[in-house]
């Protein structure tokens, strides 16, 4: 809201700048811009490459990461819906898992460390197999809302790698 406020703003300045209206020039393309006097943009596609140059930039970092987030929480969700269960760590990498992409680390008392995926965690062995474990924190399940058709075990905090569970 604030920058179209600006770009507003920067555009009625360069108006008085010119002090003739037909003067008008687009922020996007440099076109002279015909109709109402507080029109921006020439028409709504350079409106959209205008903010797309301002903003398109600054998210793709963001979402190139969420991509292979949710990629890698589909892949631990496909090997293992619920519990745990230890997978070669193979199977894994056949579903174009990447290894250096998670939203977390926990570290049990036992020295194990679990890396986190959202609401999945998976734990590399020494003997090249994976556990993967589904992860409830405790914050989120107090937030989340329960629903008549999930069962209580689906919420409740045991099927999560707690210290003592993990070992």
């Amino acid at each position: 809201m604030t920058l179209c406020v600006g770009v507003y703003l920067e555009f009625m300045s360069n108006r008085e700048k010119n002090n003739t209206p037909d003067e008008r020039k687009c922020p996007a393309c440099g076109r002279t811009i015909t109709g109402r006097a507080n029109k921006i943009y020439c028409d709504d596609n350079c409106r959209n490459n205008y903010y797309y140059k301002l903003y398109g930039n600054q998210h793709l970092l963001v979402r190139n990461v969420n991509v292979v987030l949710l990629r890698n929480r589909l892949a631990l969700k496909s090997l293992n819906p619920y519990g745990r269960k230890t997978f070669p760590k193979q199977a894994l990498v056949d579903k174009d898992f990447d290894f250096d992409y998670f939203t977390g680390i926990r570290k049990t008392k036992k020295g194990k460390v679990y890396y986190v995926v959202y609401d999945y965690a998976y734990a590399v062995n020494e003997n090249d197999t994976v556990d993967i474990v589904t992860f409830k924190p405790q914050s989120l399940i107090r937030r989340m809302p329960t629903a008549d058709f999930l069962e209580e075990s689906c919420l409740s905090p045991q099927i999560a790698p707690s210290d003592d569970q993990c070992e």
